[in-house]
């Protein structure tokens, strides 16, 4: 039969991440909202930031050399910890970090805990590895759905799978007052590409020739220096229109963090359409999607010229995003999938077990 997580009003969970605590990028993190929105949801939460225990074990800078040098050092310490807390859930968000060897040593000092996993990432740069350590899980959750979802589950054993997509904090992630930010036409933050991901060749032309006609300013692909924190979202607030844009948009609701950063700051979106995008938000409510990078320069140039039907679109995505993916509702919905096996949304994307895991 399988696995389902112990249904309690209140539990106590670990979440084994990166929490760049180090870095003003942990404000906009995934794993920092899914924290607040489990102890909003009346959890007990206790935070293991696996890189950081990482370098503070190794004698070497470097996360490559603290791998070889500090592991098993972390690993064990992460073991004791845990073992002390007795959560009745982990929930892993780090699968480039924690390998199947230190998960499989969490199980044999939690033999009763239910583990979970959540990739939040393009699904074509899963691993072999990152396959290996979801056999050794109870549950599996992605930002990304339909066929790449569905082989992953096969590949993981038939792990009972779920698309949960990014969060928003509305408590930070909303309009900002002008201020000393300046505000821009174009607003885009992230690189050209990512080697670690198969594209699509539309991202770069696109950014390019914006940059070129419109003067967009391209935060963070290494000409320009990435913008974080607080700076960030509000940058994005100070926006006429914030352009999202996946390196390949070919998977089914895939869309990275960036989209959810964007509406929930009160940002006019242009997205690329990717399958079933419909579901997460809709066209001319909450944001306005293109089909090519051609209809992307004329929406761009019709909406610089409608400011009025710009920020009513802008308030109803901001509005939408703060309702449906708050980080407390999204938080809920990953404790309702792991007891029931499903939760209520309208883009609810469960993968269907033919065999059962125990």
């Amino acid at each position: 039969m399988t696995k389902r997580l112990a249904s309690k009003k209140h539990y106590r969970i670990a979440l084994l991440g990166d929490f760049k605590e180090d870095s003003p990028r942990g404000l906009q993190i995934i794993g920092r909202k899914i924290h607040k929105g489990f102890v909003r949801n009346g959890h007990d939460v206790f935070l293991f930031s696996y890189r950081q225990h990482l370098l503070a074990q190794s004698p070497f800078a470097g996360k490559s050399l603290a791998r070889k040098l500090a592991k098993k050092k972390t690993d064990k310490l992460c073991c004791k910890l845990l073992k002390d807390y007795q959560p009745d859930l982990v929930v892993l968000l780090a699968y480039r970090t924690i390998d199947s060897e230190t998960i499989s040593e969490l199980i044999k000092v939690l033999p009763d805990t239910y583990f979970a996993g959540w990739y939040p990432d393009q699904l074509d740069g899963f691993s072999d590895e990152s396959l290996k350590t979801n056999k050794c899980l109870d549950a599996f959750m992605a930002t990304g759905a339909g066929l790449h979802l569905d082989e992953i589950a096969k590949m993981s054993g038939n792990l009972p799978t779920a698309f949960i997509p990014n969060p928003c904090d509305p408590d930070i992630e909303k309009p900002y007052p002008q201020g000393d930010s300046p505000v821009e036409d174009l607003f885009f933050t992230g690189k050209y590409s990512h080697r670690n991901y198969s594209h699509d060749g539309s991202r770069e032309p696109l950014l390019k020739q914006l940059a070129k006609e419109y003067g967009l300013i391209i935060h963070g692909n290494g000409e320009n220096p990435a913008i974080l924190g607080s700076e960030y979202l509000r940058s994005i607030s100070n926006s006429k229109i914030a352009i999202s844009i996946n390196i390949n948009n070919s998977f089914n609701m895939y869309h990275s963090d960036r989209i959810i950063n964007y509406l929930a700051s009160g940002a006019f979106v242009l997205s690329s359409y990717v399958p079933d995008s419909e579901l997460l938000f809709v066209d001319h409510k909450h944001l306005r999607y293109f089909h090519s990078n051609e209809q992307c320069m004329e929406l761009i140039k019709y909406y610089l010229n409608h400011e009025n039907e710009r920020k009513m679109i802008a308030k109803a995505g901001m509005d939408h995003v703060h309702k449906t993916f708050a980080c407390q509702r999204i938080a809920n919905d990953i404790i309702e999938f792991l007891i029931t096996g499903t939760y209520n949304q309208p883009f609810k994307y469960i993968v269907e077990q033919k065999i059962c895991n125990q």
